[in-house]
Order: structure tokens, then sequence, then C-alpha cells
């Protein structure tokens, strides 16, 4: 399975650099801000067709700021992550990000990004058995 979580918050810092802070863990109150607080919705695999399979990876992304920023860190977030977001890297491999969905609550802005791709999975027993004819492989 892909690591997207890693991957978000390797990009968080890479756009934001030391800034912010970055959760990915379960907070308790206390928590610095401005921060980010990262949480994996839903991971699910389903069979597509054959052996190919979709995974859909829902992550859900909060920026918690102090109230007198909100009015200028909230835009300034959300055209950061737009612009960056987009496609993710993952072992040379580049992850389409769909469905960025902003919502601003009352204590924070929410965000919610879909990286959903396909793979196969092949199952060794299903290999074809070498063909003999005369002695001779084919």
């Amino acid at each position: 399975m892909v690591d997207f979580l890693s991957a978000v918050i390797k990009a968080l810092r890479g756009v934001f650099g030391d800034e912010y802070r970055i959760y990915s863990e379960k907070l308790n109150t206390g928590f610095e801000t401005p921060a980010f607080v990262l949480s994996p919705i839903i991971t699910s695999e389903k069979l597509f067709m054959g052996q190919r399979y979709l995974s859909e990876n829902n992550i859900s992304i909060r920026f918690y700021c102090k109230n007198p920023d909100r009015n200028k860190l909230f835009p300034f977030v959300c055209n950061k992550i737009s612009e960056s977001f987009e496609t993710l890297s993952i072992d040379n491999k580049l992850y389409r990000g769909q469905n960025l969905i902003f919502k601003e609550k009352q204590d924070y802005l929410e965000i919610n990004i879909s990286y959903n791709y396909y793979f196969c999975k092949i199952n060794p027993k299903d290999k074809m058995q070498i063909l003999k004819i005369n002695g001779r492989k084919v």
C-alpha cells in the first residue's frame, strides 16, 4: 500500500517549511497554532475487474490558526495547497489528487483530498506452466 499520509506531511513541509506545526497523531488539547492536523478518512481497496483493484485514499487536513490571522492565512493556505497537492510523487510515481474541497469551519479550515489509483494483484498460482513439446520448452 502507498503511504499517502507520509507523502502529504512531506509535501506540507516542502510548501510551508517549519513555520507551521504538523500533527498526524490523535491530539489532546493544548497544541500550538498555526498547525496542520492530518488524518486518513478512508483507505480502501475494491475489486475493479479481474485482478485489477481500485485503491481509494481520502485524507483530511485541518488547518488551525489564531482568529486575527484567519482572514489572511486561510486564502494563502488554500492557494498553496491547490498549487502543490495536485500531484504527489511517491517512490518515483505520480499520484493525482482529486476532489479537493475546502470548508471553512468555526475553529479551522478543513481540506479534503482524494488520491485514488488502480493496481494489479497477481496470484502466483495463476502463472502459466512451461509447455514442453518433444522434450523442448516452447
